[in-house]
């Protein structure tokens, strides 16, 4: 054994110099290689803002920011953008103009032997401001008009206003709350329908409800049509007679309806139903319609709206 340690100490010392000379050039030629291998490269990538538990909106910041990263050649090649993530917490921050430095400890990524070594910019200046809530009107929005011959009448929205949110200095410039276009494009009927409403500035959103039921009533287009129409009076009471014998009518009448309304116009009628008469009695008109326009006609005035009772002459 001892002559055993003697030979392996004569082979190790012999040409030490030359042994020395050779471990450090091997030393030298592997940390070059393995620092060679180190390389950088700049992405791109996206800034999140935390809000936590503050009910804060950035109105002015950035979107992105320049990453510079090192690694091993093979990983950083591969990298992509959204790999990572600048994240900037705004819970310690109050409204107003804030100066936010950036650190790699704010950059987020799962990328093994991956270093940030630089972020540009180094700080960032962000404009903040409370989030706030409104009550907003709906305010319906349409594509085309009706049909010739029809017209747009009412527009109704259920419900008629909705929350929104956002910005508080910018409050003042939500006005409405605007609906999808509803298309009534050549349509001769009333529709009803759900859309989505939204709002016109963008800083500001719609929160509840999003969605709304407009409800739009068209209908024909009408012409006031005038006619005197005689009166008839059921169950006059004997010695008793009434005037006007004839009313003005003003009745407003589709133009489908017009050549029929000529031809087979109403009625006017009363009914007394009283015990004693008196001199001046009032008794209101109704408008009898024939079968052919019951429902069609939904406007009309007469004028004088009531007759009165008089003695018949003797």
């Amino acid at each position: 054994m001892h002559r055993w340690f003697r030979w392996v100490a004569t082979a190790v010392m012999r040409n030490w110099s030359l042994k020395l000379v050779a471990l450090v050039t091997a030393v030298g030629l592997w940390w070059g290689v393995n620092r060679q291998n180190v390389v950088e490269r700049i992405l791109d990538v996206p800034v999140q803002y935390q809000m936590g538990n503050t009910r804060m909106v950035v109105l002015r910041g950035p979107q992105q920011v320049q990453l510079t990263v090192q690694g091993p050649a093979s990983v950083v090649r591969a990298l992509t953008p959204d790999q990572f993530l600048l994240s900037i917490a705004l819970d310690r921050f109050e409204p107003g103009e804030r100066i936010v430095h950036l650190a790699p400890d704010m950059v987020q990524h799962r990328v093994p032997r991956i270093h940030v070594s630089r972020i540009r910019p180094a700080q960032v200046t962000l404009l903040l401001d409370a989030l706030t809530t409104k009550s907003v009107p709906v305010q319906p929005q349409f594509v085309g008009t009706p049909a010739p011959g029809f017209r747009l009448t009412q527009v109704t929205t259920e419900p008629t206003t909705v929350t929104a949110e956002g910005p508080a200095s910018l409050a003042d410039r939500v006005h409405a709350a605007l609906t999808e276009p509803v298309n009534i494009h050549m349509r001769t009927q009333s529709l009803q329908t759900t859309v989505q409403v939204g709002l016109d500035s963008p800083e500001w959103r719609v929160v509840d409800p999003r969605e709304v039921q407009v409800t739009v009533q068209i209908e024909e287009v009408t012409e006031p049509v005038r006619l005197r129409l005689p009166v008839e009076v059921a169950g006059l009471p004997v010695g008793w007679t009434f005037t006007p014998r004839q009313v003005e009518g003003t009745f407003w009448v589709p133009r489908s309806k017009q050549a029929l309304f000529e031809s087979d116009p109403p009625r006017v009628t009363a009914r007394w139903a009283g015990e004693a008469p008196r001199r001046g009695q009032a008794l209101g008109l109704t408008v009898e319609w024939p079968e052919s326009l019951r429902g069609a006609i939904a406007r009309w005035r007469l004028q004088p709206d009531a007759v009165r009772l008089v003695p018949r002459r003797r």
